[in-house]
């Protein structure tokens, strides 16, 4: 049974709580039908995303900028939709002023106090997830500064949707727009404060359709990029800009807005747009104008076309931009760049020197282009197959200061196509001279100094690495497992053991698949006169070369002679020297284990195998004393 005073208690709490619900859905019935679902949408009448906005004026809704960037708006009631303009955009603030053409059938919400106090009760109204004019109720939490823009934070939970929608007062009063949660937060909803949008009204018109399109499609563009890692959140980037441009391309009409959305176009990496948008702008402006403007919108089409990868199609274009150029601005070098890498993209690799030999010539001293003309000019040298020339093209950019990490790195990969390890070593060092903050250059350097057999040079850009790489947040496993490897085999040849068994460790923590690492592991353990622990390591070389190594067998079979297990060692040489058979270490071993064992016919066979494939041994009289013993033994 419930104790009377606390029923006294529950009852004197009642009536507020009664008088408060009826408050709020007094103040919902006023306000929800000032209050509509708004649609983006492309030019094709697809629907792109939806929000919320309230009416303030006949004919005048407020929203978020968001809300309708990117797409053209329509006011949907019922199911009519009515085609709205954009009156006003603040893209800072968030907030755009939407116009119908026809008066709006519902009560204008009036605005409130311009920054409620703390604590004062609310109502947010909006279309969350397209159910329309949902309520939440919540207090005014706080007034925050995010990214330099004030806000109000506000306790009512808000969903996708919702952004546009008002929030009011118990009275009904607008005091702020909803503009976006935090999605890692608890219950963390922002809503922007309503003397914004008074501001707002009281400005200048933004302009024509083009112009908010245009302004749209630029504050998408200037969004930082999203970490690589977030795939969604790029895409989602992607998507929002891709729509704006396409949106005030389709309302461009004159040269000048072609021009400026085939600059958005290209830096955007749209090369199809922009292509398409800068014709237009040849056709819309430049048809009848003087050549030097022509010629100046002929560079931008190339300039477009090169920001992206190249259809047949496309590369046809080039090339007859190029000829264009070339025609009307012969000392200009972007229409010999343009013709090169059309005529190499064709597969017409020796037609392409001399126009790129050409721009290099008249490209001159202009730092800005220069490094990106000389490196065409060297990839198409490089593909000359003349050695030669792809030096001395090489040389020509280094003495002209137009070559970069890039270039060396570049021309470090030529010279190990050719199996200049030594060369292509000292290209690796050179860019990692340019660029010391990336050590998978000095890695690239230690292992050809290591193929080069320049043991010292390899050393030390072998220990660069590693140690450039442990402060490295992010790095490549591989390559260092590599390092670490090429390092342990350096000083196994050195007598160096321990500190190679250590190289030898590492590198296999960083890839348990490196067998290279196992066996150098299973040298170094031998040599420390560890033959058991050496038999481990010589098996797992073994089993991640997939038993196709015959040092991995070589390296097993010696573990198991210092153990004295003479079978063992017999097969593992035998096994070496199958893998191997014109080799003669492995059979000279064989012979060995075989004496050991008693069967020393067998054993003089094998080691006459090692003088036929070696008749000229320096230790021949001894091997023929031992064959000449064994043969007389019964």
């Amino acid at each position: 049974m419930i104790p009377t005073v606390l029923l006294v208690a529950l009852f004197a709490q009642s009536a507020p709580a009664q008088q408060r619900l009826a408050d709020a859905s007094a103040t919902y019935a006023s306000v929800a039908p000032s209050v509509f679902l708004v649609e983006r949408r492309d030019n094709a009448g697809k629907r792109l995303g939806i929000g919320s906005a309230f009416l303030i004026s006949g004919n005048r809704l407020v929203t978020n900028a968001h809300v309708v960037s990117g797409g053209r708006p329509f006011l949907k009631v019922g199911p009519i939709a009515i085609e709205l303009t954009i009156a006003r955009l603040d893209t800072k603030n968030d907030l755009a002023i939407l116009e119908s053409r026809t008066p709006v059938e519902a009560r204008p919400l009036l605005f409130g106090p311009a920054e409620p106090g703390i604590g004062t009760p609310i109502l947010a109204l909006g279309n969350p997830q397209g159910l329309e004019r949902t309520v939440t109720e919540g207090l005014i939490s706080g007034v925050r500064t995010l990214a330099g823009r004030r806000l109000l934070q506000i306790s009512a939970s808000i969903s996708p949707g919702s952004s546009g929608g008002p929030v009011v007062t118990s009275d009904g009063l607008v005091v702020g727009v909803v503009v976006g949660f935090l999605e890692n937060g608890q219950n963390l909803n922002f809503a922007i404060p309503s003397e914004l949008v008074q501001q707002l009204l009281s400005s200048s018109p933004v302009g024509t359709e083009f112009d908010i399109a245009f302004t749209s499609a630029s504050r998408f563009s200037e969004e930082e990029s999203a970490p690589y890692t977030d795939l969604a959140s790029m895409n989602a980037r992607r998507q929002r800009v891709t729509a704006s441009i396409r949106l005030a391309g389709a309302l461009a009409s004159t040269g000048d807005q072609f021009w400026s959305i085939t600059r958005l176009a290209v830096a955007e990496g749209m090369t199809d747009e922009a292509i398409r948008y800068a014709e237009a702008a040849i056709a819309n402006r430049y048809r009848d104008a003087d050549h030097a403007r022509r010629m100046l919108i002929v560079q931008y089409l190339i300039q477009a076309i090169f920001a992206d990868s190249f259809p047949p199609a496309t590369v046809r274009r080039l090339v007859g931009l190029g000829d264009t150029l070339i025609i009307h601005k012969p000392s200009h070098p972007a229409g010999y760049r343009a013709r090169a890498e059309g005529l190499l993209r064709s597969g017409r690799v020796q037609e392409a020197l001399p126009s790129a030999r050409k721009a290099v010539s008249l490209i001159g001293a202009d730092t800005a282009l220069r490094g990106t003309y000389w490196s065409l000019y060297h990839r198409i040298g490089a593909l000359q197959n003349r050695p030669a020339l792809d030096d001395s093209i090489f040389a020509a950019m280094d003495n002209a200061n137009a070559t970069d990490t890039d270039e060396w790195s570049s021309h470090a990969r030529h010279l190990e196509e050719r199996t200049e390890w030594n060369r292509a070593a000292d290209a690796w060092a050179e860019a990692f001279a340019l660029s010391p903050t990336s050590p998978a250059y000095a890695c690239e350097a230690g292992e050809n100094y290591w193929i080069a057999d320049k043991v010292g040079d390899a050393l030390a850009a072998l220990r660069t690495c590693v140690e450039q790489y442990s402060m490295e947040v992010r790095f490549d496993t591989a390559t260092i497992s590599i390092a670490h490897q090429l390092l342990a085999a350096i000083l196994n040849s050195r007598g160096v053991y321990p500190q190679a068994e250590m190289h030898a460790r590492q590198s296999l923590i960083l890839n348990g698949r490196n067998y290279r690492a196992a066996l150098e592991l299973s040298r170094a353990l031998l040599s420390q006169k560890r033959p058991t622990e050496a038999v481990g390591a010589a098996e797992l070389a073994i089993r991640e070369s997939d038993g196709a190594d015959s040092e991995a067998h070589f390296a097993l079979g010696d573990a198991y002679f210092d153990l004295q297990d003479w079978s063992r060692s017999e097969t593992a040489f035998r096994k070496a020297d199958q893998l191997d058979p014109k080799g003669t270490a492995a059979a000279y071993n064989v012979a060995l284990c075989l004496a050991r064992q008693g069967y020393f016919k067998d054993a003089a066979q094998w080691m006459e195998v090692v003088l036929k494939r070696d008749p000229t041994r320096s230790d021949r009289a001894r091997i023929g004393g031992m064959i000449r013993m064994w043969r007389s033994n019964p």
